[in-house]
């Protein structure tokens, strides 16, 4: 099974504490994404902390600050 294709990256410097969420338009079986999720560690580094969402997964973070 191919990877699907990255069409976009939103920011190329990682910070110390910094997470990368990885988002796909297509339903991805846990084998696939778990080879995404190697990929981006070979690239940015094994101790940066990876996120793999597929079609119909969604994050969103509201800071503290705003929840108040």
């Amino acid at each position: 099974m191919e990877l699907p294709e990255i069409t976009e990256v939103q920011r190329l410097q990682l910070r110390p504490g910094d997470r990368l969420i990885v988002r796909t338009d297509t339903r991805l079986d846990m084998a696939t994404a778990d080879r995404i999720k190697r990929y981006v560690k070979d690239v940015f580094g094994e101790d940066v902390p990876v996120l793999v969402l597929d079609k119909g997964a969604g994050l969103e973070v509201m800071a503290a600050e705003e929840g108040a």
